[in-house]
């Protein structure tokens, strides 16, 4: 279990590192993936969200590799008990997804959250997350599966 979240992390790292030259040649300038995440992280903490929805509306697929990698670091702090880390990366991909109109990966973002607040002993939070993760899997007529699809 721990192998395959490493090599998910390691394609997403190497991803990372070669994506600016995947992208290259292209008319707009494009940001690197980290470029992205790094403005994206400081317009959300200085508030401004409408300049971190614009770089997810410029940046589409940075946004889309940048909410897989926090989830993956979600899902890692989450196995070291490292949960005040993996709300957060959580929290941060979530709204990427929701930025981005990916109801799957929002889905599977909200069942993590509440794997996390679950391992903090918070059930009342890790069953709202849970509901609303399940919410979403019924609207998109997909049927839970009996084997946990996430790591959390």
């Amino acid at each position: 279990m721990h192998t395959d979240v490493a090599q998910r992390l390691s394609c997403i790292l190497i991803l990372l590192l070669f994506a600016p030259l995947l992208v290259g040649g292209q008319e707009t300038p494009r940001l690197s993936p980290k470029e992205f995440l790094d403005q994206y992280l400081v317009a959300l903490r200085e508030g401004n969200t409408q300049k971190a929805a614009q770089l997810v509306r410029d940046q589409r697929d940075n946004a889309d590799l940048a909410a897989t990698l926090l989830l993956g670091e979600g899902v890692h702090a989450y196995q070291r008990a490292a949960y005040n880390t993996a709300l957060r990366v959580s929290l941060t991909a979530l709204e990427l997804y929701q930025q981005l109109g990916d109801r799957q990966g929002e889905g599977r973002t909200l069942n993590d959250i509440g794997g996390v607040y679950r391992g903090t002993g918070e059930y009342a939070q890790a069953l709202r997350y849970h509901q609303e993760a399940l919410a979403i899997r019924r609207a998109m007529a997909i049927r839970p599966e009996r084997r946990r699809s996430s790591k959390i």
